[in-house]
């Protein structure tokens, strides 16, 4: 098993999400449902680990705390979910990771907005992401 989890982490291109978890105690039983919750709700690749039964992967994965939810984004950890485990909470974690807030406008990148070509828009012709508006 813990093969196939660094199988999976090294043939993932981009965002995927992994909830990490044992099978005992209310609090890993709550997030354990608002994942699936939330999952449900949104196409997203995503893992569920049990500690209980798999724990070499979580050591590996340094988890500290369960339940937990991370991302991984190009094989790596980006963020862990800091949030409290309901299903609309870590919806809009994922949507904000998915399609970020943009924080900074450059004035070269205003031109684009104007027209509608709007990062993350699926009908985009111009693809740039909020990095490359933010690195201008």
């Amino acid at each position: 098993m813990e093969e196939e989890f660094s199988e999976v982490i090294d043939s993932s291109d981009g965002m995927f999400f992994v909830l990490f978890y044992k099978t005992d105690g209310f609090e890993n039983f709550e997030g354990l449902c608002a994942s699936l919750d939330a999952f449900s709700k949104i196409d997203v690749k995503k893992v569920i680990v049990n500690c209980a039964i798999l724990p070499n992967i979580c050591k590996q994965e340094a988890i500290i705390r369960l339940p937990s939810l991370q991302s991984y984004n190009n094989k790596k950890v980006y963020k862990e979910y800091k949030g409290q485990f309901t299903g609309s909470s870590i919806h809009d974690w994922i949507k904000t990771l998915q399609k970020p807030i943009i924080t900074k406008l450059t004035e070269d990148a205003v031109p684009y907005y104007r027209n509608g070509n709007v990062p993350g828009n699926d009908n985009n012709h111009l693809k740039f992401s909020c990095v490359e508006i933010m690195s201008n």
